[in-house]
């Protein structure tokens, strides 16, 4: 599609395939093809488990990361700044074996994923330390614990930012606006814990966002569908810088 001819976001039925305020990755991210319905049904949330102090340009390598094997998603800095190297019409790997009633399988080719840079789940060690898997230790100040009530494996994991989870609302909120026929639900907005296996047995396979989230995903799913219409309603672009 010619620069000319693609859609503004701002016509009946048009929708942005790129976000306004994206950072756009200089490396793309292999797609396979549009989505069935033409547009994300919803999203799946991931951490990186990978480095994260550097802002923008650890979501720029995570980025990068995600191309060498394979995989699309969006990812955003601990700055809360956005990367984005795919158009949203189009889907790619990022979900694996996937399950979730009413969607059926395969979610890769339905949602979006979404990767927020985090060390992830954490070990606490005997001298009373947090270490990720790769051996660095975490500031004591950035490890939240959660147990079942969360809706993940309890334990310790790296707390996403706050101006990191207020971008990761204000994308799902962009998101579902930007979709004039409201293909895109905010129940469809999925921890891969939750989705991660052959028949919905997430919790053994898959641990993200786990409690690197501040809400459990069920409270998440409710607080979009509460608070969306007031920010659209006032004329909220989806996004903060």
């Amino acid at each position: 599609m010619s620069k000319e001819h693609r859609p503004t976001g701002t016509e009946p039925g048009h929708f942005f395939l790129w976000h306004p305020q994206a950072i756009r990755s200089e490396d793309r991210m292999p797609t396979q093809g549009l989505y069935p319905r033409g547009y994300p049904e919803g999203a799946v949330i991931h951490y990186t488990a990978g480095q994260f102090k550097n802002g923008l340009e650890s979501a720029k390598n995570a980025v990068k990361e995600g191309v060498k094997n394979g995989y699309a998603y969006l990812c955003i800095g601990r700055d809360g700044k956005l990367v984005q190297a795919h158009p949203l019409n189009e889907w790619g790997y990022h979900a694996g074996q996937s399950f979730w009633p009413g969607l059926g399988k395969s979610l890769s080719s339905k949602l979006i994923g979404i990767e927020l840079c985090s060390a992830g789940m954490l070990e606490r060690q005997k001298n009373g330390t947090f270490k990720s898997w790769w051996g660095e230790v975490i500031d004591p100040k950035q490890v939240r614990w959660v147990d079942e009530s969360h809706g993940c494996e309890p334990g310790y994991y790296h707390a996403f930012s706050e101006v990191q989870e207020k971008a990761l609302w204000a994308l799902i909120i962009w998101l579902y606006g930007n979709d004039p026929k409201r293909r895109f639900k905010f129940e469809n907005v999925l921890g891969h814990h939750e989705i991660g296996g052959k028949d919905n047995i997430g919790m053994s396979r898959k641990k993200d966002p786990g409690g690197s989230m501040s809400l459990s995903m069920d409270l998440l799913r409710t607080g979009l569908k509460f608070h969306s219409q007031e920010f659209l309603a006032d004329g909220f672009n989806g996004y903060e810088s």
